[in-house]
Formats: structure tokens, sequence, C-alpha cells
């Protein structure tokens, strides 16, 4: 009876402890995917497009006319940007791929579902737009590191509008 008491309380004890090793591991991609999230919006907060660009990858830097939607994306997002840490989601679908143990491919499709901007309209008045953004970012690209970094994101002011900037590049193109 003792050994079998002794058995259940190491299976308990093995099984909790796994638990929390994927939920320390769930929590660290967890904070990634909030500070990308609270990068972006910092960068359009601060009216930043040099960091905001440095934030996509080579291959999306390169698209013929990238500065240009940038500008755009900055224009359509004019004003004064209001977020709070629960604006950011800190889930995302996404994939990734193991070669020997170690994680050679890994993206994440997050989105930030909600956050404001104060600008000013043809009236000259003041008014608050309700955005979303949603954005694909590759983590890791053994294959090709000019894939790592931000592929693009989609700015849709809710209900209105939308507008994207990179383009989605498949890995295997």
């Amino acid at each position: 009876m003792k050994k079998l008491i002794i058995l259940l309380f190491a299976m308990i004890l093995l099984l909790t402890s796994c638990s929390n090793i994927n939920n320390i591991l769930s929590n660290r991609e967890s904070e990634k995917i909030k500070q990308m999230s609270t990068d972006i919006l910092t960068c359009i907060t601060e009216n930043d497009k040099e960091s905001f660009k440095n934030l996509f990858c080579e291959r999306s830097q390169n698209i013929p006319g990238f500065d240009e939607q940038v500008d755009a994306m900055f224009e359509y997002c004019n004003g004064t940007v209001y977020f709070t840490d629960h604006t950011i989601k800190t889930t995302a679908s996404g994939g990734s791929k193991r070669q020997d143990g170690k994680i050679t491919y890994w993206n994440v499709d997050p989105e930030i579902p909600y956050f404001r901007v104060l600008t000013e309209v043809d009236s000259g008045e003041k008014e608050f737009r309700h955005y979303s953004i949603r954005y694909r970012w590759n983590i890791i690209c053994e294959e090709d590191k000019t894939n790592e970094g931000l592929k693009y994101i989609e700015i849709e002011l809710l209900n209105v509008d939308s507008m994207t900037v990179g383009e989605w590049i498949s890995l295997f193109d």
C-alpha cells in the first residue's frame, strides 16, 4: 500500500512539473508577442518611421514601394494614439519547424484588436478613430535570415477601411 501511495505521488508530481514547464515556455512566447505589439504601437505613437521599418525583415524592406507604404500607413494612423496593456493580446496562431531538436522556423500571426487614435478631421474638429492590427512575424527563419522580422502588417480602421504594409511572401517562393 505504501508503494502505491509513493508511486501515485510521484506520478502527480511528474505530471504537475511537466505542466509548469509548458506554462513557462508559453509565457516566454507571450512576452515576445506582447513586446513586438508594444513596439509597433510605440513606433506609431511616436511617429518613428525608421524604427518601424527596422521591425520588418530585410526581404519585406526591399519590396518595391515599401517606403511609400510606410509613409501611407503613418498618414492613415495620423493623430494621438491611445492604448493600454489590455489592448495587446499575447496569443497568436502560427507554426514552427524543428530539426534535430532545434527550432529552425517559427512564425506567429498576432492581433492588436483595438486601439484609438485622436485625429483631426476635415472640418478641423477632433474625433476618435478605432483601429485594429494584424501582422505576420517570422521570429526564426534559419533557412533565410532575410525573412526574420515582420513580414506584413494590416491596419484596419474598424468597419470602414484597411491597408497593408509589406506583403505576404511564402518561405518557399
